[in-house]
């Protein structure tokens, strides 16, 4: 589970720093989408959506994006507790471990 995640430019400083002071007061809710990208369709090309009863629909006009799935994670502080930090790490690698392999058997990790 050595998750290696590039540094990104996408947020700016400002945007990332309610997420940085979680210990003194709640940040906004963090929503997370995950969007399936439609490549530039060809000539003879187009979208459609295959229905339960395998009817095809044309989707017209083609969108960008699909919208797959979303989460929205939010932080609700509770009492104060003097926790030293390696129990905090103990804790906390299994968790984001059951977290990856959570993902993993969402939908949305078939596309990958």
């Amino acid at each position: 589970f050595n998750l290696e995640t590039p540094d990104s430019e996408l947020f700016t400083k400002e945007e990332r720093e309610p997420y940085k002071a979680i210990s003194s007061a709640a940040p906004p809710a963090l929503a997370i989408e995950v969007l399936l990208t439609v490549p530039e369709l060809g000539h003879n090309e187009v979208l459609v959506h295959v229905s339960p009863d395998s009817s095809r629909v044309r989707i017209h006009p083609t969108p960008r994006y699909v919208l797959l799935e979303t989460f929205v994670l939010d932080f609700v502080p509770g009492p104060l507790v003097d926790v030293p930090l390696p129990t905090i790490y103990k804790h906390g690698i299994p968790l984001f471990r059951s977290l990856y392999t959570l993902l993993r058997v969402l939908p949305a990790w078939t596309l990958h």
